[in-house]
């Protein structure tokens, strides 16, 4: 198909070498950047083409689910090429020399003056393309983060030890010994250094119990030397190295290394194997055989003997004399025990030469990672291969290997937790790196506005939007049209895992599973039947294995629906004529919370919360939009002691002693933005929402609508609803959610009762006296009259309230019969206020999930059953509740990993 060079939707381009388009025609001010060395970071925008909704530049970042790897961010864009500007080999382009493969990218746009960078990668393709004529020539570049660079090699790093070892400043040779099994000598890894050479023929690479190093050799009867090409005349001198005999193999006596120096009393220093793994060592003078200090067989900490070891001998000035030292670390510890030897006078020259097995009597023992050093380093921080290491700092330090940069991301949240890595591998940079959330669950990821990667640590996830953590990310209104796509949402089992074994690697491994509840192993319908699955991860301590298997299983049995997208068009009135909103939703990053407020009237009406694991978005000179990856923020809700709702600790089984049944008023929670079925008299009455409303409901109230009254000043406000029929003598239950900004000392509410002729009989009512500015539950019983045969629930505010003093009134319900609740198998000894003071909000559902919220006002028994006074309905739903529904609190206290 010949692709016409006019499209009636391609971007105005100017001609070749003019200023950026601004103003009109650019009203998002989307700029593409190039980074071309010499040139700095050059402004590409006008060369840039969106010619149709294929072409448009594209980026997506993060992960599409809560289950994935870390993926590298991309990006992608249509650019000009007439003047083969674009084309990396082209001699006659402006860019020639300056662009190629991985050449830095960078896309933003402006918002309120502010420019927002939605990209930062590196150019990974310049395909040229051209249609039939040759008059239309352009480049479909492909972008992406520095990820997709890291990640395609198949290289593993070196080993702990190795990549370690380098870094020394104090270094002065270094054999690591981990060549091939087809090696004639050992390689040297320290600049300039020579090979070690080898007499004889050892085992190589045959030794792999050191987790620190790749295989090491195994000896037979052969003998190594090694030449330090740079001696150092320090006053101080060492050599270290790994060090691995089964019990009882070598001849009392045999010598494992001599160090020779040059120069000075000392010529020679020796360290040789006693049986029973004791270890000692002898001093010579040059050209002398009969050694001038002795220390004696010593045994060091547990011996030598069927231990990972990391044996090291030290010399150093003490005076007149020579102390001679050696000493022992195990793997696994940090104590360092000694032994000393005395020689009289001080050594003058460097050290010249490390031989292996002067005697060729070393066979079955196992030597590697030798290393010369010209100070006194004590201990080695590789030698444990970093077990017990800060996840974070894991990650830093691998970076700094490949030369990638690391962005912390922590919000100012502490991150002070138990967490800890296992043992550093042999492994490729990008599995190594997953390994760190895998492990300490946070999230990975690319930066937006550098060239760099990101890290959430994961209790920077938890408790956003609370005083803990205040960063909330994006907040929508459903209502408002603030969603451009349908929410979609799904109620599977994709991610449902009940039944989790974690693996430490190189350690124990630990199941945890649920077993009883909704989301359990147990059969439909009592639960969904086994989800097994198995996690391997890079952990410290076999210790931590429970809290890693209790966490992964509360990840996976999450008892509410996913909204794998939400679709937003930021081009749209209701963000563009909203600047906190815009802004909220440009700087929002991987992991915010995105909350939707006000779903439709068929869905729960609780707010949809969700933790942003990706995006998507599509920007245009006229357009950008965005869909969200989103996962459930449920499970990172997590206990915080004190706190009078995070802190409350749930039961482990609590049902209904009675059933509930559903509301008798009309229209009780004011659905759908309606004061339909009810009446007011010396006030104003007017919906209140949300959210989004011209009389908003104010913070810390129920989701959905409520009723505004404001007083007329003419005589006691009055507010009913419409009426329902009674039994003359019939115990009801009214309960309300009720707030005054200024504090009210005489609001009302009950019942008014009615005859069979629709006459007023009486009331019965009670006073709730409101803090000021504090939404208050408030609940009441009372017995209809012998003669009462109809009833409407009452509220209002008695004397002559000013027009200042208005109110609001929410959850407005009455019912007959008491909610009482029977207590089983409980963690507190019963429900109570101990954990905090009322009110508490409790949730009641067959499957103990959603459903029906209440607000409990009062707990009357101290044993089971209880009865509750409750405010129903707080989440704008109720529901007829049989006998034995389950009962928990709505927000349980969960402990964090």
């Amino acid at each position: 198909m010949v692709r016409s060079s006019s499209r009636s939707f391609r971007r105005r381009t100017p001609p070749i070498g003019a200023a950026p388009i601004a103003g009109p025609a650019d009203p998002i001010g989307l700029r593409v950047e190039l980074y071309l060395g010499a040139l700095g970071w050059t402004d590409i925008s006008p060369y840039v083409l969106y010619r149709d909704s294929t072409q448009r530049i594209t980026i997506t970042r993060g992960r599409p689910n809560e289950t994935s790897q870390i993926q590298p961010q991309t990006a992608a864009f249509q650019v000009n090429n007439r003047d083969g500007r674009f084309s990396p080999r082209n001699p006659a382009g402006p860019y020639w020399g300056l662009i190629g493969r991985n050449t830095p990218v960078r896309i933003s746009r402006l918002q309120n003056g502010v420019r927002r960078y939605r990209f930062h990668g590196e150019v990974v393709s310049w395909p040229t393309v051209w249609d039939i004529s040759g008059s239309d020539v352009w480049v479909d570049v492909s972008a992406a983060g520095m990820l997709r660079r890291l990640q395609q090699g198949t290289s593993s790093l070196q080993s702990a030890m190795r990549s370690y070892t380098p870094t020394s400043t104090a270094l002065t040779a270094y054999w690591p010994c981990e060549d091939g099994p087809g090696a004639l000598q050992l390689a040297s890894a320290f600049p300039g250094g020579k090979p070690m050479s080898i007499a004889g023929n050892p085992d190589l690479a045959s030794y792999s119990g050191f987790v620190c190093s790749s295989p090491i050799p195994t000896l037979r009867t052969d003998t190594w030397q090694g030449v330090v090409t740079n001696p150092s005349t320090s006053s101080t001198t060492a050599v270290k190295f790994l060090f691995y005999v089964p019990a009882s193999t070598l001849a009392d006596g045999s010598r494992i290394i001599s160090a020779n120096t040059g120069g000075g009393a000392i010529g020679r220093i020796d360290l040789k194997y006693r049986t029973g793994g004791l270890l000692q060592v002898q001093v010579y003078a040059p050209a002398n055989a009969t050694a001038i200090a002795d220390s004696g067989a010593t045994l060091l900490g547990a011996g030598a003997d069927a231990s990972l070891v990391e044996l090291t001998v030290l010399w150093t000035a003490a005076g007149a004399d020579t102390n001679v030292f050696f000493l022992v670390q195990a793997v696994g510890s940090s104590a360092l025990p000694l032994g000393l030897a005395v020689a009289s006078g001080v050594h003058a020259g460097g050290l010249l030469s490390v031989v292996v097995a002067p005697d060729g009597t070393m066979g079955g023992a196992s030597i590697g990672q030798i290393k010369t050093l010209d100070i006194n380093v004590l201990g080695d921080v590789a030698l444990n291969a970093y077990i017990g290491e800060d996840p974070l700092a894991r990650l830093l330090r691998l970076a700094s290997q490949v030369n990638a940069d690391v962005v912390p991301v922590d919000y100012g949240v502490s991150r002070t937790d138990s967490v800890t890595m296992g043992y550093q591998t042999v492994d490729t940079f990008a599995n190594l790196a997953q390994q760190v959330p895998d492990a300490d669950a946070g999230m990975l990821y690319e930066s937006a506005d550098q060239l760099a990667l990101a890290y959430r640590v994961r209790p920077s996830l938890y408790n956003q939007g609370t005083v803990y953590n205040a960063r909330r990310g994006l907040t929508l209104d459903y209502a408002q049209a603030q969603l451009s796509g349908p929410l979609g949402p799904v109620d599977d089992d994709a991610y449902t895992r009940n039944d989790v074994t974690v693996q430490r690697l190189n350690g124990s491994s630990l199941e945890a599973a649920l077993a009883a509840g909704a989301l359990s192993t147990q059969q439909p319908p009592a639960g969904v039947g086994g989800y097994a699955t198995t996690y391997s991860l890079s952990v410290g301590l076999d210790a931590q294995l429970p809290d890693h298997a209790h966490w992964r299983l509360h990840l996976g049995t999450v008892d509410e629906p996913r909204y794998p997208q939400v679709m937003l068009n930021l081009r749209h009135p209701q963000f563009t004529g909203n600047v906190d909103l815009l802004n909220e939703a440009l700087v929002m990053d991987i992991g915010d919370l995105v909350v939707v407020n006000n779903p439709p009237a068929w869905m729960p009406p609780d707010a949809i919360r969700q933790i942003l694991q990706g995006y998507t978005e599509t920007l245009g000179v006229f357009e950008h939009d965005m869909v969200l990856n989103c996962s459930p923020e449920a499970p990172y809700r997590v206990g915080m002691v004190g706190d009078a709702v995070l802190g409350v600790v749930d039961t482990d089984g609590s049902t209904l002693a009675a059933p509930l049944g559903p509301a008798l008023n009309p229209n009780p929670f004011f659905a759908g933005g309606s004061l339909a079925g009810w009446s007011a008299t010396n006030a104003a009455a007017a919906i209140a929402g949300t959210s989004g409303s011209a009389s908003p409901l104010p913070a810390g109230g129920p989701t959905g609508y409520g009723a505004l009254l404001t007083p007329s000043g003419s005589g006691a406000v009055n507010f009913a609803s419409g009426s329902f029929p009674v039994s003359a003598l019939q115990t009801y239950y009214v309960s309300a959610l009720l707030y005054s900004p200024n504090g009210n000392g005489a609001f009302k509410l009950g019942f008014d009762w009615r005859d069979s002729g629709g006459v007023f009989l009486s009331s019965s009512l009670t006073n709730v006296v409101l803090a000021a500015a504090v939404w208050t539950a408030a609940a009441f019983s009372a017995s209809a009259p012998a003669n009462a045969v109809s009833g409407m629930v009452h509220t209002g505010q008695g004397g002559t309230p000013a027009a200042s003093d208005t109110a609001y009134v929410a959850c407005a319900v009455a019912w007959q019969g008491a909610v009482s609740v029977a207590s089983t198998n409980i963690l507190l000894p019963l429900w109570t206020t101990s954990a905090g003071a009322f009110p508490f909000d409790i949730g009641v559902s067959p499957l103990g999930s959603g459903g029906e919220r209440m607000t409990v006002t009062g707990i009357t028994g101290g044993a089971s059953p209880q009865a509750f006074t409750v405010a129903r309905g707080v989440n704008g739903t109720i529901v007829p509740q049989p006998t034995g529904a389950d009962v928990r609190l709505w927000q349980p206290c969960y402990a964090s990993l």
